[in-house]
């Protein structure tokens, strides 16, 4: 179930842990050349990001999907490049989940059916932040089917002024977990993320984290993984 794509460097089923002394410079993952494919790693306890992109306009066409990532202070930065794609991850007890900001032109940025759980550890943490002073770099930032959990919703700015669609979100202390206090984030049959994303298909290949094909009931679910 994995996407049929090609890559400069692929990193898939990896188990990174345990690692760095600085905030803003020790990350996990560094991705310094574009079209790199990042699958279904587990990332924990790093002092500083999960996975970083950066290195200005010519870091594109990643694909970062299925991973696992908590116990760091950011799980996803992206600071430069476009067509990133950024599906089908569970970021949680992180400072903040997922962050934009530009070194550089930004194009299109998808971030779609993941889920940031608990992600506001410190005052100014939270889901998603894009940097407010550099939105006019970004070409088109889309936010789609994600899960929004026990978190502020935005760290900075959101930059709502920017293209790109930005719906179908579910922002909610209760959406209906299997068990989250054991980090168990499918979805129980009551959850309100059943059936009420939109469909995906044409951006990336329509299976959740544990490969199961969406939809399975009438419509794609919202986050990580179908009911």
């Amino acid at each position: 179930t994995s996407d049929d794509l090609t890559a400069r460097l692929t990193l898939r089923n990896c188990k990174i842990h345990d690692g760095g002394t600085s905030l803003d410079l020790d990350h996990a993952i560094y991705l310094a050349t574009p079209e790199n494919i990042i699958e279904n790693c587990e990332i924990y306890n790093w002092t500083s990001h999960g996975i970083h992109v950066y290195g200005g306009n010519l870091m594109s066409g990643h694909r970062i999907f299925k991973n696992t990532i908590h116990g760091v202070a950011t799980g996803i930065g992206i600071y430069g490049g476009g067509d990133q794609l950024i599906y089908n991850n569970v970021i949680y007890h992180s400072w903040l989940g997922f962050r934009a900001k530009s070194y550089g032109a930004i194009g299109i940025i998808g971030l779609y059916n993941n889920i940031i759980e608990d992600s506001y550890i410190s005052p100014n943490g939270g889901g998603i932040g894009v940097l407010g002073e550099v939105s006019a770099a970004f070409q088109s930032f889309n936010v789609r089917n994600n899960i929004i959990s026990n978190s502020a919703l935005m760290a900075e700015s959101y930059a709502m002024s920017l293209g790109g669609a930005r719906d179908h979100q579910l922002v909610s202390n209760t959406p209906g977990y299997v068990n989250a206090s054991l980090h168990d984030y499918h979805l129980n049959m009551s959850s309100p993320a059943i059936d009420a994303g939109v469909d995906l298909s044409g951006l990336f290949n329509a299976f959740d984290k544990d490969g199961i094909v969406r939809p399975r009931g009438s419509a794609w679910d919202i986050g990580a993984y179908e009911f």
